[in-house]
């Protein structure tokens, strides 16, 4: 006689009738049959549940309890993992636990073996496979972004990344290059205008000479503006040092690079208000103009109480031509023989106020023990809007290019505003601050060929080679910029004090060039923009005026 199969719950049968045939329709119920030929002596054997004592039902309870808790906390798992997982790299993980191929090649779950492992790997397993997948995925994710974030491109000048950049196809330097034309066509149509309005206002002929300053059409606006400044300021009760600054102890060398044919009117402007800081604040000046030309050196030479030279310079040099101040320059910066230099574009009307404001802010700033903060001045323009009213504009924060205001700073209890563009086309600037300046540029020069000697840096001294072509990103670009006002702004912050505003603007000479593009604010929207300043960069809301001509497009300005 063959012996029953053993149950698989442990303990032996008892000799105990089933009560109503229980024990056999468990057995049957539980998959546990016994042989055919002893059918009759297995239902007389009740199983071991059906005599348990009260304590072993209880620890049976605990261990369902238990069993049917672990498989709930699986499930959980499993739809965490699905959660974490799109439904191709699911049935990868499901195949993978159960020993089946890829989703890719996977075969259908009803055919014959597809689920032959099954039986061996328990919801446990499976759930912490798929679990251990959500987790890879969403490192890789993170991973991914952080490699991303790593291959942005650097900062340009102005604080800020060109989104041409982003174009891994390198269109991005044809779409440069075809604005770069765009706006050279475009200054090409304004210098043509400007010379027109020159002949009509009485501009001297080729190589005629004269003493004349250029005649100023808003002269009565422009006092009015810088009155109403001054009075604004006096009330303002500034809890610094207000005393003179420029003095019978300074001397300084004014340096002024002019090349082409230049309204000589304009050059006698510019010297003008150097005679003039000598007669103010009793300073020695000396002055030198550079031309390219023999024949454009046509503006007056001999005033009374200061010095006036010229220099002939290599036309060739192009944009480079504005970099022979460092010539006028280097002989005397290492001695003392001049105490202020300053250094300027042909256009650029720097009054004695200006560098009176500018030597008081040096001295202000020099006091906080920061020697990388610059004060700069900040370009303006003059226009009349449609309906005849004076107009004051900023020239280098472009409407068309926000925010126009990176962030305000506390330095030495006055507040400063960061501008987007620190050019200014000039610097002015103490002996030591100069000196200072050279020094952090060469240096870092130096750090460049120790870091890749093989690389040769794009300059090899301030001093010695021309900024190249294409300087900063930009075609054609950023290479007068360099010389008159970029080549600190790597080690150093532009910075404007916000409660003497009105001392810091200086008149851009070449009034229309800029201000007919009709896309710049006013000097009021310009400080009402930094003291809007809440943390983050402010843009000025609103234009504020209709200009009688040609507004350009934002997609045409390139200022």
């Amino acid at each position: 006689m063959t012996p029953a199969s053993v149950p698989s719950t442990p303990g032996s049968a008892l000799g105990v009738p089933s009560p109503s045939g229980r024990g056999r329709s468990a057995a049957a119920g539980s998959g546990h049959a016994t042989s055919s030929a002893c059918s009759n002596e297995a239902e007389a054997t009740p199983l071991l549940w059906e005599a348990a004592t009260p304590r072993t039902a209880r620890a049976r309870r605990v261990g369902d309890f238990l069993a049917s808790t672990a498989s709930g906390l699986a499930l959980v798992l499993v739809l965490v993992a699905l959660v974490a997982t799109t439904p191709s790299q699911w049935a990868d993980a499901v195949l993978g636990v159960v020993g089946g191929p890829s989703s890719a090649y996977a075969t259908s779950p009803f055919a014959d073996g597809a689920g032959v492992g099954l039986g061996n790997s328990t919801a446990a397993e499976g759930s912490s496979s798929l679990a251990a997948l959500g987790s890879s995925r969403t490192r890789r994710r993170v991973r991914r972004h952080r490699h991303a974030t790593r291959e942005l491109p650097e900062v340009d000048a102005f604080g800020e990344r060109d989104a041409g950049m982003m174009d891994s196809s390198g269109q991005w330097l044809a779409q440069l290059e075809e604005r770069a034309e765009r706006q050279r066509r475009w200054q090409d149509r304004i210098a043509r205008e400007q010379g027109e309005r020159d002949r009509v206002n009485g501009r001297p002929g080729p190589g005629e000479h004269s003493d004349a300053t250029l005649p100023d059409a808003f002269a009565a606006h422009r006092e009015a503006k810088e009155a109403e400044w001054r009075e604004e300021i006096a009330t303002l009760g500034l809890g610094r040092d207000r005393s003179p600054c420029l003095g019978p102890r300074h001397k300084m060398l004014a340096c002024v690079t002019s090349y082409g044919d230049k309204d000589p009117r304009a050059i006698n402007t510019l010297i003008a208000n150097y005679a003039d800081a000598h007669d103010r604040f009793g300073m020695d000046v000396d002055v030198v103009v550079w031309v390219s030309d023999p024949m454009y050196a046509t503006f007056r030479t001999d005033w009374p109480g200061i010095s006036v030279d010229v220099s002939v310079g290599d036309g060739s040099l192009g944009h480079d031509f504005a970099g022979l101040c460092r010539e006028t320059v280097r002989p005397h910066l290492q001695s003392d023989e001049y105490t202020h230099y300053l250094v300027s574009e042909n256009d650029i009307n720097v009054t004695a106020s200006n560098m009176e404001a500018l030597c008081r802010e040096h001295r202000h700033l020099n006091a906080t023990g920061r020697d990388d903060l610059h004060p700069m001045l900040v370009r303006y323009e003059d226009l009349v809007d449609k309906r005849g009213k004076y107009r004051r504009v900023v020239v280098d924060e472009n409407y068309c290019n926000p925010p126009q205001v990176k962030r305000v700073e506390w330095h030495g209890g006055q507040r400063y505003v960061v501008p987007r563009n620190p050019y200014a086309a000039m610097f002015f600037l103490p002996a030591e601050r100069y000196r200072s300046y050279v020094s952090k540029l060469e240096r870092g020069i130096a750090m460049l060929r120790l870091e890749d000697p093989a690389h040769e840096p794009w300059i090899d001294s301030y001093w010695t080679k021309n900024v190249p072509y294409g300087v900063d990103w930009y075609p054609g670009g950023l290479v007068r910029e360099w010389y008159s006002s970029f080549w600190f702004q790597g080690f150093t912050t532009a910075v404007i004090p916000m409660d003497t505003f009105g001392e810091m603007m200086v008149h851009h000479m070449d009034d229309g060039k800029y201000a007919a593009s009709g896309n710049l604010p006013e000097e009021r929207a310009f400080v009402g923009a930094a003291r809007r300043w809440r943390g983050v960069p402010t843009s000025v809301s609103d234009i504020g005026y209709e200009f009688d001509g040609h507004r350009r497009r934002c997609d045409e300005v390139l200022n």
